[in-house]
């Protein structure tokens, strides 16, 4: 054999990388499942506050109605009821807005992350897929030189 061959892919280079690649997926999958339980809680939380926002709107437009409302009766002097239900409809909405754009960022953040993990698992996979072919060509020469046809 003139030829210089790479060297021999042996049964502890491949316990070796199936090693590595297993310890490598199994971390993936948990890495995965935590960001999932995060995103699981983030997500509660924004619920959260926009229920709370939406539940500070309404009761601003109730005070902002009763107000009005009122105005007739009390010749205006309830107009601070107006203005003070207005100012809690604005807070409500702002805590809505808020806690949307919150979610946005955070959903943008995990999708990254989840990429980011992804892409390191598949480069563990094509580096063991290419362990595991070379020695399926190592096999296939070894048969082929003793005269065996693996084509069959």
């Amino acid at each position: 054999m003139a030829e210089e061959h790479e060297r021999q892919v042996s049964e502890q280079d491949l316990k070796s990388g199936f090693s590595i690649w297993t310890t490598k997926r199994k971390a993936t999958v948990h890495n995965l499942r935590v960001l999932a339980d995060e995103l699981m809680e983030d997500h509660k939380n924004v619920c959260t506050a926009t229920v709370a926002g939406s539940s500070v709107s309404i009761a601003g437009f109730a005070a902002v109605a009763t107000g009005f409302g009122l105005s007739f009766v009390t010749f205006g002097a309830s107009v601070v009821l107006l203005g003070a239900g207005a100012l809690f409809g604005s807070a409500g909405g702002l805590v809505n807005v808020g806690s949307w754009a919150t979610e946005a960022y955070l959903q943008k953040r995990g999708l990254n992350t989840v990429q980011k993990i992804i892409e390191e698992d598949q480069e563990a996979t094509k580096a063991f897929l290419k362990l595991l072919e070379k020695a399926k060509q190592q096999k296939s020469q070894f048969w082929t030189e003793y005269g065996w046809d693996l084509t069959v």
